[in-house]
């Protein structure tokens, strides 16, 4: 059982992904740089799914974008791709920086309960603390 916080990005992808329509007539090559965009772009969170043309170039044959271009799996929008239905199945940049913060918020709490009730100990530089000792908790 996993007990601790786990600091990597991750992308969703179902069990039956090398078996879609879309996915098993690629080559290996369009399957393996798909692969990379999904999670290009859960280690770029920000980007929603999108990656810059001169980045695509980069990393990617012509041919291989052109194959996924043509299985519908890379949208072309302006100077960047757009991976067809990345927000459907990972989270946004909104929603990772609102995991951030709530586990911000949770982790200083966790600390407020170990070092300042748990010992009352109270502080007047925790935000979690008020006078008298007791707990501030916002809703």
């Amino acid at each position: 059982m996993v007990t601790d916080f786990d600091p990597r990005a991750f992308v969703r992808v179902d069990v039956g992904y090398d078996e879609h329509p879309k996915i098993a007539p690629l080559s290996d090559a369009a399957f393996r740089a798909h692969v990379e965009a999904m999670t290009w772009c859960g280690r770029n969170p920000k980007q929603n799914g999108r990656i810059n043309k001169r980045v695509a170039a980069k990393k990617w044959r012509a041919k291989v974008v052109a194959e996924l271009v043509a299985a519908g799996l890379l949208e072309d929008e302006e100077d960047h791709w757009s991976l067809h239905d990345y927000l459907d199945f990972n989270r946004s940049s909104e929603e990772v920086e609102a995991s951030r913060e709530s586990r911000g918020v949770a982790g200083t709490l966790g600390n407020h309960m170990r070092w300042h009730v748990a010992r009352r100990a109270w502080s007047k530089d925790c935000e979690h603390c008020t006078e008298g000792g007791r707990v501030a908790i916002a809703n």
